[in-house]
């Protein structure tokens, strides 16, 4: 189910974590400190992040987001569609949530 306001709450933590996911072949260990925080980050809000060489893949709140670049690029895309879809979603009214 898509939560607007959780997606944003999100995505501004991973892009604070994102700042510690520098260029990996000058420093890996912070690299992979900070792909491991922004993984833990997904799966705490109840979403997930995953990958390989092939690709990654994010989704958290409704929102999925993929890149063959890697997980900085697959994290960014997320970022981006929840500020982009998300300003979309308009608030509903309690009563049109009735069955969710």
């Amino acid at each position: 189910m898509l939560d607007r306001a959780k997606a944003i709450e999100l995505a501004g933590q991973v892009e604070r974590l994102l700042i510690g996911a520098t260029d990996w072949s000058m420093d890996r260990t912070g690299y992979d400190r900070s792909i491991a925080a922004i993984t833990a980050a997904f799966e705490t809000a109840g979403g997930a992040a995953w990958g390989d060489t092939l690709g990654w893949v994010v989704r958290a709140h409704g929102f999925r987001a993929t890149s063959t670049s890697g997980p900085v690029s697959a994290c960014r895309n997320w970022i981006s569609q929840v500020g982009q879809k998300g300003a979309l979603l308009l608030p509903r009214h309690p009563a049109t949530n009735i069955g969710e």
